[in-house]
């Protein structure tokens, strides 16, 4: 038998690496979506997820990729060259095992999907940590990635691997010790045509009440919902709470700011704006009403014409009296003065239309 080619040996190598990097099952972690922005993502995930499991958990501890050395080290290390600094951070890193990071991204087998696995216990707990945070403070820390589910167990997508993890891994919540919760499944298939929604849904659904036979299933108000993600040929579980009220475990929704109500103050504000409102208009409908009285005296009083030059002596023209057995009104009613105006129009004053139509009585 001849040697075989260097590429065979090549090839051997990268599907170990595949599968090392690679979703499978019995794997715990974080299910993220995202915009096309894949990099970014993980760079954002691995920032949010590992603030608050420090502040949960405490600090990763150290392996062969963390520092450790005196000042005198630390000094050295500032005095050599970049170059020696980054050979020596590289080297560290190469001699990390990934397997035993706390958080580490593998191929999820789904565009815009990526899945991190974690040696965490319970995923479900720091994600619940990190959305009611985000719920509290109403601070967005979060710019790429849209959804983050936690994942509690990974089989094969094959209905009995699915329905025996399923007993499996819920049987502490939904199992026959339990007093029965009410539950809602909300299933996602991408990359495989064996599974329909409803299908994989009503199956489950069965296996849940079977286990036990309080388990109910409940589309508006359930204690748990049952995520259930299919990616190619693996199948991703969990139990989680909150559910609709972290909107989906949707990262930007969460963090939305609400509107919040008006004060005391505010309302009274408000009120005072009425009031002023209404004096405005009150005081408006006292002017109208004023306007047309005065329009109705003007109406009623009788219209004098203009004299003419020959008369420009006499200042004044009164109305004859009128006869005793005519009502008496108002003197406002009875007479009318009209002041004497020069017929001559200077050149730079313009005549206003209808000044002279008047006839006298």
């Amino acid at each position: 038998m001849g040697k075989r080619p260097k590429s065979y040996y090549i090839k051997c190598a990268m599907k170990k690496r595949k599968r090392e990097f690679s979703l499978d099952a019995g794997m715990k972690g974080f299910l993220l979506t995202c915009n096309n922005n894949e990099k970014q993502c993980v760079r954002e995930a691995y920032n949010i997820l590992n603030e608050y499991a420090d502040k949960l958990y405490g600090p990763e501890k150290a392996g062969s990729g963390e520092r450790d050395g005196s000042d005198d080290g630390e000094a050295e290390e500032e005095e050599e060259d970049i170059s020696k600094v980054l050979e020596k951070e590289l080297h560290t890193l190469k001699e990390t095992d990934s397997s035993q990071r706390r958080f580490q991204v593998v191929e999820s087998g789904a565009k815009n999907v990526i899945f991190i696995r974690t040696t965490l216990e319970d995923p479900c707990h720091l994600v619940h940590a990190i959305l009611s945070d985000l719920q509290e403070t109403k601070q967005q820390k979060a710019r790429y990635i849209m959804r983050m589910l936690p994942i509690a167990t990974t089989c094969k997508a094959v209905l009995e691997k699915v329905l025996e993890s399923v007993e499996s891994a819920f049987d502490a919540e939904l199992g026959p010790s339990t007093a029965g919760q009410s539950f809602y499944i909300m299933a996602k298939i991408r990359n495989n045509n064996s599974f329909s929604t409803a299908g994989i849904s009503k199956e489950i659904a069965g296996t849940i009440i079977t286990m036990n036979s309080k388990n109910s299933v409940d589309y508006q108000n359930p204690d748990i919902v049952v995520l259930v993600e299919i990616l190619k040929g693996n199948c991703c579980m969990s139990i989680v709470r909150d559910y609709f009220k972290f909107k989906k475990y949707n990262l930007h929704e969460v963090a939305k700011t609400v509107t919040t109500e008006p004060k005391e103050g505010d309302y009274q504000s408000q009120d005072d704006q009425g009031e002023a409102k209404e004096l405005d208009t009150g005081e408006e409908t006292k002017i109208e009403e004023t306007k047309t009285e005065s329009i109705k005296d003007v109406s009623q009083t009788p219209v004098v014409a203009k004299l003419t030059e020959n008369q420009k002596d006499s200042s004044q023209q009164v109305l004859p009296e009128l006869d005793s057995s005519t009502p008496t009104t108002s003197a406002s009613q009875s007479t009318a003065v009209v002041e004497v105006q020069d017929s001559r129009v200077e050149d730079s004053e313009d005549v206003p239309s209808g000044s002279g139509t008047g006839t006298g009585s």
